[in-house]
């Protein structure tokens, strides 16, 4: 099988957060440090303060104003985000596979309110082999941890020591990637086959050694 040199996937997606009595809005009763409660949107956190629609305007507030359980609230809204993200991945590998499977992967988070912040992914490199050309086995996993990537910005991951060791001898297929938030949800599978996104989770648990078929 003659391996491709380059195959390029594009993923746009947009998934809209519900929480409280606003579909896709979070709205929240905050209680200040000094017992004064206002009514607000939540619309993104940073490190010390929280941007809010309060009275049809976009304001900021210290967290240090707000109550501690306001600070808890936030604190969890921000790993259960799932903002607007662009993800372009670029593969190349060598017919001979004696190289470690090359990549760009680039991810954009393009929302305008909300920060993706801590959150992990994971790309999976996929083959086959002559005698069963219908069972795909993994070549290699990259996992990449602790990614925070903030409003508008554009991050290119790195390539860091895969989690599973690479397996050789296999023709390359293709590939899956997933992304995760920070509460360990995927926010969305972006693969060069449909087949790999509809059992992306059970690819996910598959070890170098357990093929699975899939054609």
């Amino acid at each position: 099988m003659i391996v491709p040199q380059s195959v390029t996937g594009w993923l746009f997606f947009s998934i809209a957060f519900t929480h409280s009595i606003c579909a896709g809005n979070t709205i929240r009763e905050f209680t200040s440090t000094d017992g004064e409660v206002r009514k607000a949107e939540v619309l993104n956190v940073r490190e010390d303060s929280v941007s809010v629609r309060f009275d049809d305007k976009i304001v900021k507030w210290p967290l240090s104003t707000l109550s501690e359980e306001d600070c808890k609230f936030l604190a969890q809204w921000m790993r259960e985000q799932k903002p607007r993200l662009r993800v372009h991945i670029q593969s190349n590998l060598s017919e001979e596979q004696k190289n470690p499977f090359q990549f760009e992967a680039t991810v954009e988070n393009w929302d305008s309110n909300r920060d993706l912040v801590d959150a992990d992914a994971t790309l999976m490199v996929l083959g086959t082999f002559s005698d069963s050309p219908k069972d795909v086995v993994l070549i290699e996993q990259i996992d990449f941890r602790s990614l925070t990537i903030l409003v508008r910005q554009k991050v290119q991951l790195e390539r860091t020591t895969s989690s599973k060791t690479q397996r050789t001898g296999a023709a390359y297929e293709g590939y899956l990637f997933v992304v995760r938030n920070a509460a360990g949800k995927a926010i969305r599978t972006l693969a060069s086959e449909e087949s790999y996104e509809a059992i992306a989770q059970q690819l996910l648990r598959m070890s170098v050694d357990d093929p699975i078929p899939v054609k």
